[in-house]
């Protein structure tokens, strides 16, 4: 079910986006990255990387593409993992993601891990609670402008909504 959208001006504001949102991700959250090539998908993964290692008080780790190495963790620590961490996940190139990501592990990092996945739409085996980022151009306002629509399964429209609306998302 559709949460809401946001429509951005440039990359800066996807960026400030995502930062918002970050901290507002709990262990067990999964983003599900979906559009077209250089609509943003890594721009808003870097972001969200890079907010929770600032938020963090964590060196500042350069935050490549996985789209060679599949995957990349980064530290993420909470209350309620102090392990924890954050991947991020790149599923461009696989032909079989469901079952490339069951050896990667993922499956088991969904539900313990923020996990940032681009190309999800490519995945089967998305837990419900995923929140959907549908990321595209709006070509009619300007050229570097953004759309990003949210939606989740039903059952998990109103924890979602409760922590959209936190970074300024309102139905």
């Amino acid at each position: 079910m559709q949460l809401g959208e946001f429509v951005l001006a440039d990359e800066g504001e996807l960026e400030a986006l995502a930062g918002r949102l970050e901290a507002r991700l709990c262990p067990g959250d999964v983003l599900g990255l979906i559009g077209g090539l250089g609509v943003g998908k890594s721009v808003f993964a870097r972001a969200v990387i890079t907010a929770a290692q600032r938020r963090l008080g964590l060196v500042a780790e350069a935050v490549p593409s996985p789209s060679f190495s599949l995957m990349q963790f980064y530290p993420r620590p909470s209350k309620a993992a102090p392990n924890g961490g954050i991947w991020h996940v790149d599923l461009w190139r696989l032909d079989n993601a469901t079952a490339e990501a069951e050896e990667l592990g993922l499956m088991e990092a969904m539900a313990n891990e923020v996990c940032l996945i681009e190309w999800a739409d490519k995945l089967n085996a998305l837990p419900a609670k995923t929140l959907y980022c549908h990321l595209s151009f709006v070509a009619a306002i300007q050229s570097e402008a953004r759309r990003i629509t949210f939606s989740t399964a039903a059952d998990f429209v109103t924890p979602w909504q409760q922590r959209l609306e936190t970074i300024g998302l309102s139905s």
